[in-house]
């Protein structure tokens, strides 16, 4: 297997739940997850549940969860 020099995030929030994968930076699928999106506690706690599906899909690659990476938001990234 080849190293996988540069990993990519991406997240999906919808009103019912929260989808995050992390990609090998092209079009494999190395870990993902998916849970509820938060009805109560509004964005700070929808942020939260953001955030721990993207570690949760890390975790899959036994990648340490503090592992720094880019999240685009739009045209702006912001370092994570």
């Amino acid at each position: 297997m080849a190293a996988v020099t540069r990993m990519r995030g991406g997240l999906d929030l919808g009103g019912t739940k929260i989808q995050a994968v992390v990609t090998d930076g092209e079009a494999k699928v190395l870990g993902q997850a998916r849970r509820e999106t938060p009805q109560t506690g509004g964005p700070h706690a929808v942020v939260l549940e953001l955030a721990e599906a993207l570690r949760e899909a890390l975790d899959l690659l036994h990648a340490p969860a503090g592992a720094a990476g880019f999240m685009s938001t739009g045209g702006s990234e912001s370092i994570l």
